[in-house]
């Protein structure tokens, strides 16, 4: 009797590698960087018909040009305002499939191969959600105008679309100080905002404990398995990675925000106490160390938001998380997400003596493995 073979992805192993189906800068950044290769070597050449985006030579206009098409003729009507970055890119959507079968649309990752008709769109909550249906509302609007009536499929479709790129598309930032040279000052220390949409990667369900990590390389993205995957196992990716959960109220929110409530992946969804995010050894003891932390977290977020400089501040918070790490031990489980946060908040932003943030980079990899499992790198 034979054994079937079961395949595996390992640590570092490559699952997809690709470029998104749609992907977008706003208007503002475009006319300083070269909107291909995002670099600035030399001087930029505009392109000839909307005289908003740039390049840094004619192989890179001509590389870009299919995609560049789909909203070339509409950017110059589009006002520099990063606020309607949104609407740029759902313009820049419209024109992509309009006229097309989204089923026919396809991209396969993993084991799976996915249509843009798969890609959820939650517009079966808008009664529910009057919020939400304000904003398709207003975004169908405004894309009306940027894009021309003309451009515009009927209503019940034009949701659909404004509900996929709401709800599968992604914003990565580039720091434009790292583009080139001859940036202005004004944007010296300010992000490109990057936005992408894509078919395959988009299907793939959010877990707090994924298997998959998303990552670019130059224009090239990439899945990489974390941990050691069955090649018929579900793959899974955070939405929000621990860079982003670190802030734990923001986190919250933007989870709710995303999923209209309350994150249903198969670690939240466990009972409380059974999930290694929430596993708690003494529930009476941790509930005043949970809230202050929380608090602590918040407290940082604000501060690295606002840039504060003073030593002295830095110097007390560090004290602060120490204490409360040291508080945590026996009252919470190593496993528990708060005291990754932390950790993880300690090693990223407080700056310490070299010694103290390799011991906590060691911890902070020890309690990822007890956490995650012993195969996740």
């Amino acid at each position: 009797m034979s054994v079937k073979k079961i395949d595996y992805y390992y640590p570092g192993d490559i699952i997809y590698a690709g470029k998104p189906f749609v992907v977008c800068m706003q208007k503002s950044v475009q006319k300083h960087i070269c909107r291909h290769c995002l670099s600035r070597r030399g001087p930029l050449k505009f392109c000839g018909c909307c005289r908003v985006t740039r390049y840094c030579s004619r192989s890179c206009q001509k590389e870009d040009w299919n995609d560049h098409r789909l909203e070339c003729k509409f950017l110059k009507n589009l006002p520099d305002d990063d606020s309607k970055a949104f609407i740029q890119f759902l313009g820049k959507v419209i024109m992509k499939v309009k006229d097309k079968d989204w089923t026919l649309i396809t991209e396969r990752i993993g084991n799976k191969v996915v249509s843009f008709a798969d890609l959820i769109t939650h517009t079966d909550a808008l009664d529910s959600h009057p919020k939400l249906k304000l904003l398709f509302k207003e975004a169908a609007s405004k894309v009306k105008e940027y894009i021309g009536e003309e451009n515009i499929p009927q209503e019940d479709k034009l949701f659909e679309i404004i509900g996929k790129v709401k709800f599968n598309s992604f914003t990565s930032r580039i720091p434009l100080n790292t583009c080139g040279f001859d940036i202005p000052v004004l944007y010296a220390d300010r992000f490109a905002d990057l936005r992408s949409l894509f078919i395959g990667l988009s299907k793939l369900n959010h877990s707090c404990i994924p298997n998959t990590y998303f990552a670019h390389d130059g224009s090239i993205s990439k899945l990489f398995a974390i941990k050691k995957i069955r090649k018929d196992e579900e793959l899974t990716v955070n939405y929000f990675p621990m860079v982003f959960q670190i802030y734990s109220k923001t986190f919250a929110e933007s989870l709710k925000e995303f999923f209209l409530g309350d994150c249903k992946c198969n670690d939240c969804s466990l009972p409380y106490g059974t999930s290694i995010l929430t596993k708690v050894i003494d529930e009476t003891k941790a509930h005043t160390v949970i809230k202050y932390s929380e608090n602590t977290l918040e407290l940082c977020s604000t501060l690295s938001r606002l840039q504060v400089s003073e030593p002295k501040i830095w110097l007390f918070i560090r004290e602060e998380v120490k204490i409360l790490l040291k508080e945590q031990e026996g009252i919470l489980g190593n496993t528990n997400i708060l005291r990754l946060r932390l950790l993880a908040w300690k090693c990223l932003h407080v700056k310490g003596p070299p010694e103290e943030q390799l011991e906590d980079l060691e911890k902070l990899a020890e309690y990822v493995e007890l956490a995650f499992g012993e195969n996740y790198r």
